[in-house]
């Protein structure tokens, strides 16, 4: 296990990718700063990933077929909720697991704004580069040593960037911008 932590350094949002880039395991997890995993987190997602070959996250969101697709169309999934069984999301985020080797397509494509939406952009430069998912694990109510973050009210300080009066408009335009470049979200799938 390789650990590698920053305490005095803030990599952003999209920064916290190349960081896997210098791991030499086979997968690697990623935590925001305001999540606290349960103690069976990464066994839940190394079972979980191995089973689909995806991207898995403590909070995932899916847009609302026949919604334009925007940020603000979405079902949320985890996010401090149990989920009594695994689903399949458009993106995850708090945090991620996945193959080391995935990491790289991040920075295959520029962001659309280096402020906001690395979950989106992961999700889908990962989908379009090699036809990786994401899901969110089971998280049962009667074992929350399996969650992602068992601890979810952390994650709303004075500091939470969802706050700020741009996070909206920015993740809007970063769906617009993937979905332009081939990212199919699950609603566009189905459609088909």
């Amino acid at each position: 296990i390789s650990i590698i932590q920053s305490r005095d350094i803030n990599f952003k949002f999209h920064g916290r990718f190349s960081l896997p880039l210098l791991c030499d395991t086979e997968y690697v997890a990623i935590f925001d700063d305001d999540t606290m995993p349960g103690p069976r987190w990464l066994e839940n997602c190394l079972d979980t990933s191995k089973r689909n070959n995806c991207i898995v996250g403590a909070n995932g969101r899916t847009f609302e077929k026949g919604k334009e697709i925007l940020n603000s169309h979405c079902f949320n999934h985890g996010d401090g909720s149990p989920v009594e069984t695994e689903a399949e999301v458009d993106f995850v985020g708090h945090c991620w697991f996945f193959k080391t080797e995935w990491a790289r397509n991040i920075w295959k494509d520029k962001p659309y704004s280096w402020d906001n939406g690395e979950d989106i952009h992961f999700a889908a430069s990962c989908q379009i580069h090699q036809g990786i998912r994401c899901f969110v694990p089971q998280m049962p109510a009667s074992d929350r040593s399996l969650w992602g973050d068992a601890e979810n009210y952390l994650g709303h300080d004075d500091f939470a960037t969802y706050k700020t009066n741009t996070h909206a408009g920015i993740r809007d335009g970063v769906v617009r911008y993937w979905v332009e470049k081939g990212w199919q979200p699950l609603c566009m799938r189905e459609s088909k």
